[in-house]
């Protein structure tokens, strides 16, 4: 009896997988760059000095900072998608959210030959 239930668990976790599931995401918050300078370069500051923003683009650019300062950074975004889907045979699909606001804050602090970083 313990066989059974067992191949049964099995057998419906096989089934739960292989089964289609809607996807609740988007691939839209991969911008071209993050925080103000970043994106009005168009994302060439991968190695520029753009402020707390170098959180997420390249941290390593978090080192050009003046000696001994420090930044608070706080930025909000919004990103506008327009989402849809369709296939032959298949029904056609527009995403229902097209609004999504994207909050941001980062802090820097420069100490001699060490700057610490953090952002959300």
């Amino acid at each position: 009896m313990a066989f059974v239930n067992h191949s049964f668990s099995r057998g419906l976790l096989c089934a739960a997988l292989l089964a289609p599931a809607s996807v609740m995401a988007t691939n839209g918050m991969d911008n071209e760059g993050y925080g103000p300078i970043s994106t009005a370069m168009g994302g060439a500051g991968q190695a520029f000095d753009n402020g707390s923003a170098a959180v997420m683009n390249n941290p390593a650019t978090i080192t050009l900072m003046t000696p001994g300062s420090s930044r608070l950074d706080f930025a909000l975004g919004m990103l506008q998608p327009k989402v849809s889907s369709s296939m032959n045979g298949m029904p056609t699909a527009d995403s229902a959210a097209d609004r999504f606001i994207m909050p941001a804050m980062g802090y820097l602090r420069s100490m001699g030959s060490w700057t610490l970083g953090a952002g959300v």
